[in-house]
């Protein structure tokens, strides 16, 4: 689901580990690439890319600027 910039999506708790480890105490970015399904996370040279499952719908709510806006533009 998205709303309000952000997008819910499940991580397993191995993922979500490696992601601590690797990037705790540092300034880190985060963004979304939609089409390709990957979550990119970046900071100090240091550069992982996680994969995730996208719908057609929750592209669609991305794509439209959340709930709110998709449904206003369809209801």
């Amino acid at each position: 689901m998205y709303n309000c910039g952000m997008i819910a999506c499940e991580l397993s708790p191995t993922q979500i580990d490696a992601l601590f480890k690797e990037f705790a105490n540092i300034g880190t970015t985060l963004s979304l690439d939609m089409e390709k399904g990957v979550l990119c996370f970046c900071a100090e040279g240091k550069k992982k890319e996680v994969s995730i499952a996208l719908g057609e719908f929750e592209k669609a709510l991305v794509k439209s600027g959340g709930w709110v806006e998709f449904a206003s533009q369809r209801y």
